[in-house]
């Protein structure tokens, strides 16, 4: 095993250990107040999971920029679903809509703009569910006549 393998299994039982600590924390912290049932560790496993989205996020794209940039084939194969992805959403915000929905718990009416991409949102999710649970059922008929 290298040293680089070892840093790395390191750092991950790090996160890991801190992870489990602070899901412990959290579950079994108590409640600041006991009406709401607000959890007394919230704001620390919020930023916790902040922390971490970030730091997969800035992984994910680093390690992804650095293989297109060893690997000039996979520029082609970026461009292109960088091209699906921007006609996804595309086609995603033509379909939205901008209308309100008519209901009571709003202290304030979000504007017609945040309903447009919060529309565009949940259509992209659509889209991409259904292509993957096609995608996995033709892969397993595929697979099944091979």
């Amino acid at each position: 095993m290298s040293n680089i393998q070892r840093t790395a299994i390191t750092i991950l039982w790090i996160v890991a250990g801190l992870s489990v600590i602070i899901a412990g924390l959290y579950y079994l912290g108590g409640s600041v107040n006991e009406i709401t049932g607000e959890k007394r560790f919230t704001s620390l496993a919020l930023v916790w999971t902040f922390i971490l989205f970030i730091i997969a996020g800035l992984a994910t794209l680093i390690f992804s920029f650095v293989n297109i940039f060893l690997n000039p084939k996979a520029i082609k194969n970026f461009l292109i679903a960088l091209g699906i992805a921007v006609v996804l959403i595309g086609i995603s915000y033509l379909i939205s809509s901008s209308k309100p929905i008519d209901l009571d718990t709003f202290t304030s009416d979000p504007s017609a703009g945040t309903l447009k991409w919060v529309g565009t949102g949940l259509i992209v999710t659509y889209i991409l569910a259904i292509v993957a649970f096609f995608g996995i059922i033709a892969s397993e008929i595929l697979r099944a006549f091979k």
